[in-house]
């Protein structure tokens, strides 16, 4: 995670616990028994694909994220997250590597994407962009 995403320096406090092929974060003083189901904060999933980080994990690091961050305007967060269309790569910048992506709104990590070939979709679930979605209609209120 600090190579993509740049925030190594925010996970000094912690330690991953990996447990199912979830990858957990606790504090780092924090004792565990060797019974234990989990603890913590599910941080990371292997999707077979890559570490797919969850929005809590990337909610956390939020600031300190510094690579793979893409700011979404209120066009592009209707087209990805509401419409769950794909944002082309010309629209992305060149430093955007092709894996999974921190998605930023009004200054906050909202979720993760991921980039392909093909461009930029979103991997909100549909329940959490539905939120997202009912938010942003109570704006225009």
């Amino acid at each position: 995670m600090e190579r993509r995403f740049g925030a190594g320096e925010a996970l000094e406090d912690y330690r991953f616990v990996e447990r199912s092929g979830d990858y957990w974060i606790i504090p780092s003083e924090m004792d565990l028994h060797e019974d234990y189901i989990t603890a913590g904060l599910r941080a990371i999933r292997d999707t077979g694909i890559g570490l797919k980080p969850t929005t809590y994990f990337l909610q956390i690091l939020d600031e300190k994220i510094t690579r793979n961050r893409f700011m979404l305007n209120r066009k592009l967060f209707e087209k990805i997250v509401i419409n769950r269309d794909t944002i082309e790569n010309k629209k992305l910048p060149e430093e955007l590597e092709n894996g999974y992506v921190a998605l930023e709104f009004r200054g906050s990590i909202i979720g993760c994407g991921l980039k392909r070939n093909s461009g930029l979709v979103t991997q909100i679930p549909k329940g959490r962009s539905k939120i997202l979605e009912d938010i942003i209609r109570d704006e225009r209120i």
